[in-house]
């Protein structure tokens, strides 16, 4: 019930309301912080580094890495 709510005012599921959410702080702290990929992944609410690291480049084509070292150009 909350499902089909949700999905009928966002357009979207509450999964993917969340996965975005996610994406949007690891790229912020890649950006804005020296933090280490371990406890990005662990602020972010991944259960490790590679998780992390698995969903953000299949959402960026990029690694953790990769996207940090671009975005501070």
């Amino acid at each position: 019930m909350a499902e089909m709510r949700f999905r009928q005012i966002a357009g979207h599921s509450i999964l993917d309301e969340i996965q975005a959410v996610r994406l949007d702080k690891a790229k912020e702290l890649l950006k804005n912080s020296s933090l280490g990929i371990s406890a990005i992944a662990n602020f972010c609410g991944f259960k490790a580094a590679n998780a992390l690291w698995k969903f953000f480049r299949q959402e960026t084509g990029l690694s953790p890495t990769e996207w940090r070292r671009q975005s501070a150009r």
